[in-house]
């Protein structure tokens, strides 16, 4: 059944507009979602491959692009005393 999910280009077009959301942007661009699925697809889904693509592109370096969106972990005082 898996792998008849996975032979749908939808499938890693919806998984990397979901890699794309949380490291990149909230509002996937179609233009970097596009070219990253195809690669995802390719190389059988190997979540490795796709990470050096995400951060090896030139746009991910680009200083209009917004930083993490939502901290990674708590931070502060607080935090600190649980």
């Amino acid at each position: 059944m898996l792998k008849r999910i996975l032979e749908q280009p939808a499938a890693a077009t919806f998984l990397v507009t979901k890699i794309y959301r949380f490291f990149v942007n909230e509002v996937p661009n179609p233009a970097h979602v596009a070219p990253l699925a195809v690669a995802f697809r390719q190389s059988g889904y190997d979540i490795a491959d796709l990470m050096e693509h995400l951060f090896s592109a030139d746009w991910f370096y680009e200083p209009a692009r917004p930083c993490f969106s939502r901290p990674m972990w708590p931070a502060g005082p607080a935090a600190a005393t649980g």
